[in-house]
């Protein structure tokens, strides 16, 4: 049976469909609270092929979100509808008023290509110290995450592997990625890669450019989906949010170890 090994989050989205009535949960509390408001998605509805997306799992989709994404903030938002296949892309930020929905068999990943996921300072031109975080937002008004999709953050190209994790195909496997091997050697570490040049100057400096899964920071009315994340040992940092009327349907956490599917 195959083992997935996942960087940071495995984020699984699950149908939102009809309104959920959560009036119940907030009966007879202790202390009175208010109860969220969720998102309000205007009805118009766009395709991410219509912007020339290509899901064949090879080609950078990183412009055809963008594209999107800012022809939907024209227009007052609306639903960005994703259907079947593997769309290769850098991040995505989210804007005012818009859904990011996944049809069934859809599945968002994120580039092995780093370069793609960083930022450049405008004033300093020297690049920031981490990735972006693949999918983002800021201060941003009715946002929602829907469908039933899936979210890869393609961690393999992230993220040290322990020898004593993984069987001999598997650690053959990334060790044909090229990548470095520690002195003792008990970690490959995703830096000297065969494919894509060095972002640090070592290994260890690498992996600090780890990104976020998800980011949503000083956003209003957000609906979430079912998340299930694989944190590593510094804890639960992958799913950072600072925002007021967050709905979420649930949150579970897994061991930072590798699960079989």
């Amino acid at each position: 049976m195959k083992r997935y090994y996942t960087l940071t989050l495995c984020l699984l989205i699950v149908t939102m469909g009809a309104a959920v009535d959560y009036s119940s949960y907030y009966q007879n509390l202790p202390i009175k609270l208010q109860m969220p408001m969720a998102p309000v998605i205007p009805s118009l509805t766009v395709s991410i092929a219509d912007f020339g997306a290509c899901p064949d799992g090879v080609t950078d989709n990183t412009e055809a979100f963008a594209k999107a994404i800012s022809h939907l903030r024209k227009q007052g938002g609306g639903h960005l509808i994703v259907p079947a296949g593997i769309y290769l892309t850098g991040p995505i930020t989210l804007r005012d008023n818009i859904d990011l929905h996944l049809e069934r068999n859809a599945i968002i990943m994120a580039t092995p290509d780093k370069n793609k996921h960083m930022r450049v300072n405008k004033t300093t031109g020297k690049r920031e110290a981490r990735a972006m975080p693949f999918i983002n937002a800021s201060k941003a008004k009715n946002i929602s995450i829907t469908g039933e999709g899936t979210i890869d953050g393609n961690g393999k190209w992230w993220r040290p592997v322990k020898r004593g994790k993984v069987s001999d195909t598997e650690w053959n496997q990334f060790r044909a990625m090229g990548g470095t091997i520690s002195e003792k050697g008990d970690l490959w570490y995703p830096f000297n890669l065969k494919k894509f040049a060095n972002l640090t100057e070592s290994a260890e400096e690498e992996i600090k450019l780890r990104m976020h899964m998800v980011r949503l920071t000083e956003c209003e009315n957000v609906r979430a989906p079912t998340v299930q994340q694989c944190y590593h040992r510094w804890g639960h940092r992958q799913v950072p949010v600072e925002c007021t009327e967050w709905r979420c349907h649930r949150y579970r956490t897994v061991p930072a170890r590798a699960h079989r599917q």
